[in-house]
């Protein structure tokens, strides 16, 4: 059901569009950036700033869901239908296309048979790698509603919910400054730990939205975004110019993480001004339009890996492959990617049944 506009935010409607684009962004421009032979271009520089934001796109889809989510009063049955109907239903079902692309592309023997499956058993307990983690996360917290909701909803918990988050927040930013000087020996997360990383910008959305946070002013916010921005390329700039030198240090990457703490840095000070802004000249035809992609943007997010993959894998559209001019490749895949994964969605969208699979 679509909301009237009066209903919807225009601010929420925007950041679920950033936020889209920029995932789709980081698995079309941004993986091309990292290559060793593309460091220090014209063109690198020219990115480096928004390869910088985009490395925020999750972290603005989980303050995002904490935002809408976590003050609506649900019973634990509501709360159960919701998060199967929002995220196990989608999340089983990209789960299974995975193995079935994955089989599509395997080369069977009677020997390596076993092998396979077992692989799959791995990849998923060990965390997937595909933009379904962001659906496991987010299982995790929506099934802790119940519990978010009896923090969040008193003004007598409110030093609670504040110290909770808190506390979220200085787990994440230690385990990553933790990982990388120990060589990130070992598995931080997996399928049942993941939600533990993440839940501090889920928990942060629920703050702001309660206006239990300082969070509107704007100088602050601009002050939060250029620190942030400026260490993230500090960091890309020394992991750009190790991996061309083949040198190594322990930090290699750090602001490649998403919990690094530059990206959170920038992410936050980015989610707050994006909420916090006036957009009272936004005419009714821009937010009849925002509003339309951003129902579009969750539906993006789940399909846009698959025509990567398609055109990667299937019709070899690389670079490294065709005779195509830099600049040109990275427009055309980038609009490949983003408007493909737009008519898939669509196309999910109006057929009833299959609605069920983008979390509607």
């Amino acid at each position: 059901m679509t909301l009237s506009l009066k209903a919807r935010s225009f601010n929420v409607d925007l950041i679920r569009v950033v936020a889209a684009l920029m995932v789709v962004y980081m698995h079309t421009v941004y993986n091309f950036s990292i290559r060793v032979d593309f460091f220090a271009t014209k063109l690198w520089w020219l990115l480096e700033p928004l390869t910088a934001l985009s490395k925020t796109c999750v972290l603005l889809f989980f303050m995002l869901s904490g935002y809408l989510v976590i003050g609506k009063k649900r019973s634990i049955r509501e709360n159960w239908l919701k998060t199967k109907q929002r995220i196990l239903i989608p999340l089983l079902f990209f789960g299974a296309l995975n193995i079935v692309y994955a089989a599509y592309l395997y080369h069977f023997t009677s020997a390596n048979t076993p092998a396979f499956w077992q692989g799959q058993l791995i990849r998923i307990t060990n965390y997937p790698s595909s933009p379904l983690w962001f659906l496991i996360v987010l299982a995790y917290l929506y099934l802790l509603n119940p519990v978010w909701h009896i923090l969040f909803t008193n003004q007598q918990t409110k030093t609670i919910a504040v110290y909770i988050t808190k506390l979220f927040f200085t787990l994440s930013i230690a385990l990553m400054f933790i990982a990388f000087p120990s060589g990130k020996v070992g598995t931080i997360f997996n399928f049942f730990t993941s939600w533990v990383g993440f839940a501090c910008f889920y928990l942060y959305g629920g703050l702001v939205a309660n206006r239990w946070v300082s969070f509107a002013n704007q100088k602050i916010n601009t002050v939060l975004m250029s620190t942030g921005m400026l260490l993230t390329f500090v960091g890309d700039v020394a992991t750009g110019w190790a991996d061309t030198h083949q040198g190594s240090f322990v930090w290699a990457d750090y602001t490649g993480n998403f919990l690094s703490l530059p990206v959170i840095i920038l992410a936050v000070g980015l989610f707050n001004y994006l909420i916090s802004a006036d957009y009272k000249v936004i005419k009714a035809s821009g937010q009849k339009l925002m509003a339309w992609l951003a129902g579009l943007s969750l539906g993006v997010y789940l399909v846009h890996t698959y025509i990567v993959s398609i055109l990667t894998d299937l019709i070899s559209f690389n670079f490294d492959q065709i005779s195509m001019n830099v600049y040109l490749y990275l427009v055309v895949n980038f609009c490949l990617v983003l408007g493909s994964s737009m008519i898939v969605t669509l196309v999910i969208k109006s057929t009833p049944y299959l609605r069920k699979i983008i979390g509607e």
